[in-house]
């Protein structure tokens, strides 16, 4: 029996760690790029952009120019609409 629960908790254990490797491998937890950040903050107050929608194509076309081999799955260059619509309120948050 006390096997048993050792072989259990060991199982879990393994699917915790391949969990956490497929979310690094994912982009989930990699931070944005600071040139990428300050791009976005750069736009959101100077220029004005709040849309994200409007933020993400500004975006992907700096990446395109300044790192022409970054594939678009990659977060820390190509970050989502949420993870836009955050970074756009706290640089106007900062800006206040």
């Amino acid at each position: 029996m006390e096997n048993q629960k050792e072989i259990n908790t060991l199982c879990m254990k393994l699917t915790k760690i391949k969990k956490v490797e497929f979310l690094k491998e994912a982009g989930y937890g990699q931070r944005l790029d600071k040139e990428v950040l300050q791009k976005i903050k750069e736009l959101a107050m100077k220029e004005g952009i709040t849309n994200a929608t409007e933020m993400k194509s500004h975006i992907a076309l700096f990446v395109k120019s300044k790192y022409s081999h970054i594939p678009k799955s990659n977060r820390r260059f190509h970050p989502t609409t949420q993870d836009l619509r955050f970074h756009i309120s706290s640089a106007l948050k900062s800006n206040m």
